[in-house]
């Protein structure tokens, strides 16, 4: 009997660790591109996600009992909430010189991300359209556009209401053609 337990413990304890690895391997790419846009930090960005899901091992439990979103949504909030507080953190330490290389890796990251889409006298333009709205305009629209999620789940992310949400975006896309409109004119 005591036998038995034990086995099934351990058929348990697999289970667990089968389902964890599958959700790790899905999201562990997503999340490290999501925490380094927010920090700009290649290695940063490694341990930061690593903490994310460690924090998700250690409450597996909890969080295991939701739907692939929901556990979706609970590990970009740890994320978010991680970089926040990286953030704040450097924000109070002394600020060192950006070194080329970082600079480098950013540049590559973002046009990446554009693509070959854009042509480059059109990213500066994109650029400055962009710093035309606030952090959490662009996290919202990252979050729509570059993660793909619907805006339930972003609400929860921001924790926001999901109109809020929408409106949010809707007046950033806004602000970004009329920005775009100014400087092509």
């Amino acid at each position: 009997m005591a036998q038995n337990k034990s086995e099934e413990k351990q058929s348990n304890e697999e289970a667990k660790n089968k389902r964890f690895k599958g959700f790790y391997m899905k999201y562990r790419q997503k999340i490290y591109w999501y925490v380094y846009r927010k920090i700009s930090n290649a290695e940063l960005s490694e341990d930061l996600t690593a903490d994310v899901f460690m924090k998700l091992y250690e409450r597996w439990d909890d969080v295991s009992n939701r739907d692939e979103k929901g556990m979706c949504a609970w590990v970009y909030t740890v994320a978010r909430n991680a970089s926040i507080d990286h953030l704040r953190k450097s924000k109070n330490r002394k600020k060192r010189p950006i070194e080329d290389e970082e600079v480098d890796s950013a540049t590559r990251v973002f046009e990446d991300f554009v693509g070959e889409a854009m042509k480059e006298e059109k990213m500066e333009y994109v650029s400055k359209a962009l710093e035309s709205i606030g952090e959490e305009e662009q996290e919202i629209l990252t979050l729509r556009f570059e993660e793909g999620m619907r805006f339930r789940e972003i609400a929860k992310i921001v924790d926001k209401e999901e109109g809020a949400c929408k409106m949010t975006m809707y007046r950033s896309i806004k602000k970004i053609k009329d920005k775009l409109n100014e400087l092509y004119s």
